[in-house]
């Protein structure tokens, strides 16, 4: 499952005015939520492993997740995955 969220993650990592790169894993996972690709109940890879895998800091995937629970996207728990709250299409 990591590897198949992570290849659709892309984040662009030049100088110019680009969006930080918690914001481009929010918007991405927000995106995969919002047409299914990971559906109602499904367990989001932890932080240290998506952390490992898109090649950014633990803190970097930590914002994003937070800022998906704030939007109602996803539900996190201490010491537990992030699972997706909502479905896009219900």
């Amino acid at each position: 499952m990591i590897s198949e969220i992570t290849k659709q993650i892309t984040i662009q990592r030049n100088n110019g005015k680009v969006q930080p790169f918690y914001e481009q894993i929010r918007r991405q996972l927000y995106r995969m939520i919002e047409t299914e690709t990971l559906k109602k109940g499904a367990c989001l890879p932890n932080i240290s492993a998506l952390s490992k895998n898109l090649n950014v800091n633990y803190r970097t995937i930590k914002s994003a997740l937070e800022l998906l629970e704030k939007d109602g996207a996803i539900h996190c728990e201490p010491n537990k995955r992030a699972v997706v709250a909502w479905s896009g299409k219900s």
